[in-house]
Order: structure tokens, then C-alpha cells, then sequence
């Protein structure tokens, strides 16, 4: 198994904002990884709804443990076995069904419009531990605005015409 150190690329995260009147729910979803000692972490679900009046609220972090992932076998050399396709859809699937599926509900059926499209970002192995013990990195966040400016986002978080 390779050595990684905190800046190498662990995976990448998705960004999302909903806008509603003058209210913006941000998002952001990282992706199982194996850290640095071999160990699995799980998908982490970041995110927070601002607005007009309170710009600056907190982020929140949300895991699933990867109880199912560590089922897994590993081979002489640390790396994961192949699974059948079907094991492995069976698991993207309860996943993404535990962590979005009642968010993604819920903020269709309360009228919230995605803003553009999502983005993908690069994710280091030291945000993504920061990520699992329940903060957003200040770069992370940092590298999603300036993906946000170069896709020509407006600077604004909340729709201007409501604002």
C-alpha cells in the first residue's frame, strides 16, 4: 500500500445549493475513503441553510459508518477485493437512500430549486479527516468558491432578486 500524506487527492466531493425566496441550503457530499492508516471512513453529508438575515450560520456534519465496507475482504496487500456488481450497487444504494433520500424529499416537496448544477471537487486526505470529526475545512470551502467563480456563479449566495 502506497504512503499518502494529507495533501494527496482522497476522492471528490459534490457541492449542491438549493435557493428558495431569500434562503440558500448548501450541501456538500463526500465519499467513502481509506485513510491514511488503512482504516475505512464513510460518507459525510455537510450542510447548512442560510439566509438574508443570518448569513453565517454553522455547518453540520452527518456520517454513515461503513459497517458493510469493513465486510469486505482485503487481499495480501491491504487493497479491497473485487464484490459483484450487484453487492456493490446494493450498497451505493442503502447508502445514498440513509443519507439523501429524506433530504432530497423533503426540500422537493418544500419548493427548493437547485441553483445551476452540482460541483465536483477535489478532496485531500486531510479535509476528509477534518470532515470526519464533524467540521468543514476552511479550504475545502475555499476551493468550492473558487470553483464557483470560475463556472461564473454569481458572487451572491441568495437570489438577487428577492435580496
Amino acid at each position: 500500500m502506497t504512503t499518502k500524506n494529507a495533501k494527496d487527492a482522497a476522492g471528490k466531493a459534490l457541492y449542491c445549493e438549493f435557493r428558495k425566496d431569500n434562503y440558500t441550503f448548501q450541501l456538500v457530499i463526500s465519499p467513502n475513503y481509506v485513510d491514511q492508516t488503512g482504516k475505512v471512513q464513510g460518507v459525510t453529508k455537510t450542510s447548512r441553510r442560510i439566509s438574508t438575515y443570518h448569513p453565517r450560520r454553522n455547518w453540520s456534519v452527518d456520517k454513515v459508518y461503513p459497517n458493510r465496507l469493513t465486510d469486505f475482504k482485503r487481499d495480501a496487500y491491504g487493497e479491497f477485493e473485487q464484490v459483484d456488481k450487484p453487492v456493490a450497487v446494493s450498497y451505493a444504494e442503502s447508502t445514498l437512500h440513509q443519507l439523501y433520500g429524506q433530504l432530497f424529499s423533503n426540500l422537493s416537496n418544500q419548493s427548493w430549486s437547485l441553483y445551476k448544477k452540482p460541483l465536483v471537487v477535489e478532496l485531500t486526505y486531510g479535509e476528509a479527516e477534518t470532515l470526519q470529526s464533524g467540521k468543514l475545512p476552511v479550504s475545502l470551502y475555499r476551493r468550492i468558491e473558487r470553483v464557483r467563480t470560475s463556472q461564473g456563479w454569481a458572487d451572491s449566495l441568495f437570489n438577487e432578486e428577492v435580496a
